[in-house]
Order: C-alpha cells, then sequence, then structure tokens
C-alpha cells in the first residue's frame, strides 16, 4: 500500500497511525518526516479524533463507555483485558452508540458509532467481545457469525499542525453485507 500510495503521489509517504489487518476506512498519511512526526504527535496525545461503525452481535446497550485496562500479546498477536493493577495493561476507552439493531444469518446485529478515546492495539475488538457483543466476522475475539470482519474508521479530524486549521475526512460504509442491512439515513458521514 505504501509504495502504491507513493508512487500514486510521485513522493514517499509516511503512515501516521494504523488500522487492524481487516479494518477499512479512512487513513492520513504524511508526505514527509517531518508531517509524521507532527502527526504522530497528534496521535500520541490523542487529538486525532477517530469515528468507526462496527456490526456487533447481539443487542448493545444504546450508548456507553467502555474504561478496560489492556495488554497486547505481540507473541501471539492477542489483546486481553486485565486488571487495573496489571503494569502491563494499558488504559483503554472508547464512547459508543447504537445507531440501528437487526438480525443477520438469524442472529441480533446492533450497527454502533465509535468514537476512541485511546487507540491500543485490537481495542475495540477487545472491549465489544469482552462484553458479549463480538464484531460481526471477527472470529478471533468470538464471533460466531464468519465473513469479513464489520469494523470501518469512517471518518478523523484533527487541527493541522502546520496550518492550525480544523480539518475532518470520511468515507461511506460500504454497501454490502452486513452494513446494508441497516437503515443509511440514521448514518453520519
Amino acid at each position: 500500500m505504501l509504495s502504491r500510495l507513493s508512487s500514486m503521489l510521485g513522493v514517499e509517504v509516511y503512515p501516521i497511525h494504523r488500522l487492524d489487518k481487516d479494518t477499512a476506512g479512512v487513513m492520513v498519511y504524511a508526505k514527509s518526516e517531518e508531517g509524521a512526526r507532527k502527526f504522530s504527535n497528534l496521535v500520541a496525545n490523542n487529538q486525532m479524533e477517530k469515528v468507526y461503525y462496527a456490526v456487533c452481535q447481539g443487542n448493545t446497550p444504546q450508548r456507553g463507555v467502555m474504561e478496560d485496562f489492556l495488554f497486547h500479546d505481540t507473541k501471539t498477536n492477542v489483546t486481553s483485558v486485565v486488571k487495573q493493577k496489571n503494569p502491563k495493561g494499558q488504559k483503554a476507552v472508547l464512547r459508543f452508540e447504537k445507531i440501528d439493531e437487526g438480525k443477520y444469518v438469524e442472529k441480533d446485529i446492533s450497527l454502533v458509532k465509535i468514537i476512541l478515546e485511546t487507540g491500543r492495539t485490537h481495542q475495540i475488538r477487545v472491549q465489544f467481545s469482552s462484553r458479549g457483543f463480538p464484531l460481526v466476522g471477527d472470529s478471533k475475539y468470538g464471533s460466531e457469525i464468519r465473513g469479513n470482519m464489520a469494523l470501518f474508521a469512517t471518518s478523523l479530524s484533527f487541527e493541522n499542525p502546520f496550518s492550525g486549521k480544523r480539518e475532518s475526512y470520511s468515507v461511506s460504509l460500504p454497501n454490502k453485507i452486513p452494513w446494508n442491512i441497516f437503515d443509511n439515513d440514521l448514518i453520519e458521514e
């Protein structure tokens, strides 16, 4: 991806943040090392608002805040919720709101909008799964429904460290299962 993007733009590009392997959506890249440093600082200081949508198994609560301590085992590439006193745990916080609910392969599902306050590895996946709402298609964290993982980064907003202006970038959810089960008029761009 990086080499293709660099080739298209005619300059080297630097990733600012990451998305899990099977997650799609909006990404920000810098066109210089200085830009990469400045934008990476925004991410590190939680100054980049990231909005995701996910389709979860089950009927999630209408809204809430999830706050946990997570540990990512690099050997197994699995993240788990740990007790706060665990020295390897990192605080993970997200806010969510249920947008719609429905059925898919005879199972209850919920479409949720998620605003990340921290960006831990597999954070959304683990926090929802640990509460009994695994993401559709995420067999690693307990989904019984097979297919592509239903997690999509829809928007990013931040203050540009060069211009000082607020910038926002967004993309629409895919028009395919399980996303198109829900009423698109309820989904904010």
